[in-house]
C-alpha cells in the first residue's frame, strides 16, 4: 500500500493522488494509522522525504514492520525519472 502524506498543496500542485493519504500534520493521523493492517506493506512518500521519514518513524513505533521510505520523495523520484538514472 502507498501512503501518501504531501499537503493538500503539494497534491494539487502536481497532480490529484491516487494513493491512499494520510495527512501528516493534521488532527487525527494517530487515529488513522492505527488502523492500518500491520502484516501489509507500506511504502510512504512526501514531496521531499522529511515528511514521509517522520511518518514511518511514528508507524514503526505502532509496530507496522513492512515500511519503506521514498527517500528524497517524489522531487527526487521525479528527477531520477527524467533523468534515466535508477
Amino acid at each position: 500500500m502507498v501512503l501518501d502524506v504531501r499537503t493538500p498543496e503539494e497534491i494539487r500542485r502536481r497532480s490529484h493522488s491516487r494513493f491512499h493519504e494520510h495527512r501528516f500534520q493534521r488532527g487525527g493521523f494517530q487515529q488513522k494509522i492505527g488502523k492500518l493492517d500491520k502484516d501489509k506493506t507500506y511504502l510512504v512518500h512526501c514531496a521531499s522525504g522529511g515528511r514521509s521519514a517522520r511518518a514511518c518513524n511514528q508507524l514503526g513505533k505502532l509496530e507496522l514492520k513492512n515500511l519503506y521510505n521514498l527517500e528524497g520523495g517524489m522531487g527526487a523520484w521525479r528527477r531520477r525519472a527524467t533523468s534515466g538514472e535508477k
